[in-house]
């Protein structure tokens, strides 16, 4: 019996070592390589180091306080939300400055468990920072905002920036800039964009229509400019003309759309600067006064235009404007390029723009009704401003069964469904491959009140237990579908089964009173 006991107590050591305990080994080839931390949103920057088999370093990392629960996520697409959670401890909400963190990954967790690793909002299901495992490189090279970011003290740079300009109009208080200057030797203009807001915000200001007294957002041509890592030094200066006010369809260039070929000399970047401390953005270009394709920009006196600024999508190969809420001009805006004017205030950042997220809805019917509205309530923030519902219920999660049929009707002109791994959507037109399609592919299930779509899908053993249904045409107009199995009838879950101390401990404890 003594025997026994100190059998039963040695071996329950060695399990308790076994499952709480890690031994990081150095065999990944990633070790050692950093890549910087992008399509970053509240306040959060940094760049991540792999130090080990199971664990990394966030230096230079910089977060906001007061900010939700945030935790790192793995996950082998782009989107996360089909994901895990990789490391147990949560980002503290009390913010970071310029901070260098450790962090292990989860027992039976490795980098070879997935291709992207992301700062993950359980909350409201959205991505706060992601990097590409394939990005990783040790001879990286930091970008201007995350150094920036390193010691967050007050400099002269950005008012020093502004002061080149010959003049300067405050298009919302506290939020957005505009600066210019004319040269009229070289029959161009400079304008400066100064707007408060993080990594995945837009702003544009532009020419309405000449044809209309009045300012209008369909057929203006604004210049579009903001940060996103697939663009050179992740600056982007783009013409845009707006067809529409719905969000972009890439596949033919419809509605908020970029124009076909944004590489004519009639518009440059010059400079982008960033103050980490007002989370200030200024954005200097240069664009001739009668371009090729663009609207005439007279000195003669006022003229219609339009402004705006948004968030952008978390589509990592392009920017993708979303919705822009009320932060854009009035019908009444005009602009006068030869009258002098120093009429700019200071800005502040006062929170990203866009919709807000509440709590969780769901629908549990065999019978599916797809239509779309306004989106106050959309989950995973910025929304374009419209979004599906289904059966009457904004944005919900759909929970369905495997081996149930489920009857599909879509009354939403021009938002074609579809049922996919992507947390973003819009398919068409899209660059990225990394996406797979359950039902609706190639914009199918199109119709609207007068001719509806209807159709039937049945889930089955191939279907994942969490996917999306999205518009094969926009990005972010869906939501969830959790999938459970019928002979359960209840959730399941990708969440790990661990096994505890306390649970080996008392497993041989049983053991011995049955065996002895």
């Amino acid at each position: 019996m003594c025997n026994w006991q100190s059998l039963q107590v040695v071996i329950g050591f060695l399990l308790c070592f076994t499952v709480s305990g890690q031994g990081c080994g150095s065999n990944s080839p990633l070790i050692g390589k950093s890549a910087e931390l992008t399509l970053t949103t509240d306040g959060v920057s940094g760049v991540v180091t792999v130090l080990s088999d199971c664990t990394f370093q966030a230096s230079m990392f910089n977060a906001e306080s007061g900010a939700p629960k945030f935790f790192w996520w793995g996950s082998n697409t782009s989107d996360t939300g089909t994901g895990m959670r990789v490391v147990d401890q949560q980002l503290s909400t009390s913010g970071y400055s310029a901070a260098t963190l450790q962090f292990t990954l989860i027992q039976g967790i490795s980098w070879n468990s997935f291709k992207y690793l992301a700062i993950w909002c359980e909350e409201f299901k959205a991505i706060i920072a992601i990097i590409n495992l394939n990005d990783l490189s040790s001879t990286m090279t930091i970008s201007a905002t995350t150094t920036a970011n390193i010691a967050p003290s007050p400099t002269p740079n950005m008012a020093a920036a502004t002061s080149n300009f010959d003049n300067c109009i405050t298009l919302m208080p506290g939020v957005f800039n505009l600066h210019w200057s004319v040269f009229k030797n070289t029959s161009a203009i400079e304008f400066g964009m100064e707007f408060a807001g993080a990594n995945i915000t837009w702003a544009a200001f532009g020419l309405s229509d000449p044809a209309v007294t009045t300012a209008s957002m369909i057929n203006s041509n604004p210049t579009v400019v903001g940060a996103h890592p697939s663009t050179p030094n992740g600056t982007f200066v783009l013409d845009y003309f707006l067809s529409s006010r719905s969000q972009c369809d890439y596949a033919t260039n419809q509605g908020v759309c970029p124009r076909a070929n944004n590489n004519d000399e009639s518009l440059s970047l010059i400079s982008a600067s960033y103050d980490s401390v007002t989370r200030t953005r200024l954005i200097r270009y240069r664009r001739s006064l009668s371009g090729t394709k663009d609207y005439a920009y007279t000195l003669n006196g006022p003229v219609p235009a339009v402004w705006a600024m948004g968030p952008l999508s978390q589509d990592d190969t392009k920017p993708v404007l979303l919705y822009h809420g009320a932060t854009h001009s009035p019908s009444t805006f005009t602009m006068n390029f030869a009258q002098p004017a120093n009429m700019c205030g200071a800005l502040a950042f006062a929170g990203q723009p866009g919709t807000n997220s509440s709590i969780p809805r769901y629908v549990n019917a065999t019978s599916l009704l797809f239509t779309t509205g306004p989106n106050p309530n959309y989950p995973n923030p910025p929304g374009w401003g419209l979004s599906y519902y289904v059966n009457g219920v904004e944005s919900p999660t759909l929970r369905v069964v495997r081996g149930t049929a489920y009857t599909i009707t879509v009354q939403a002109p021009g938002h074609p469904v579809y049922l996919t791994s992507s947390m973003l959507g819009g398919k068409s037109g899209l660059t990225k491959t990394n996406e797979t399609v359950y039902w609706g592919d190639s914009g199918v299930a199109a119709g609207d009140n007068v001719k509806p779509y209807v159709g039937t899908w049945t889930p089955d053993a191939n279907t994942p237990n969490a996917l999306f249904f999205q518009c094969y045409v926009h990005q972010k107009l869906g939501w969830k579908i959790e999938v459970t199995d019928a002979e359960k009838g209840a959730k399941t879950s990708g969440a790990r089964i661990g096994l505890d101390c306390a649970t080996a401990i008392l497993f041989l404890a049983a053991f011995s009173v049955k065996f002895l």
